[in-house]
């Protein structure tokens, strides 16, 4: 009975990688025209990929003036990675 109920469990795992894989497929697909609209320059830059780009213009939001500098933006950066990890670890940021 345990075996086949793990069986069970990842079957269901399985399908739900494909749905998430194939959701960030289309995701992917849909962020290229998104951020080509609101800042078009900004893809040609060398190593700005759909990804970067719409992070600056998600960090940057409606005042690009906030990140002046690449030290504005890491330590933006920092400081949502690391309000992220604690968020994983169940802590709280005080």
């Amino acid at each position: 009975m345990v075996r086949y109920h793990t069986l069970l469990a990842l079957r269901e795992l399985g399908r739900r990688a494909q749905f998430l894989d194939g959701q960030l497929a289309r995701l992917d697909k849909l962020i290229t025209p998104l951020v080509t609209a609101r800042a078009p320059g900004l893809l040609s830059l060398f190593g700005v990929g759909p990804d970067t780009a719409a992070m600056l213009l998600i960090a940057a939001g409606d005042n690009p003036g906030r990140l002046r500098s690449n030290r504005d933006f890491l330590e933006w950066h920092l400081d949502e990675v690391f309000k992220a990890s604690l968020e994983h670890a169940g802590a709280r940021r005080l």
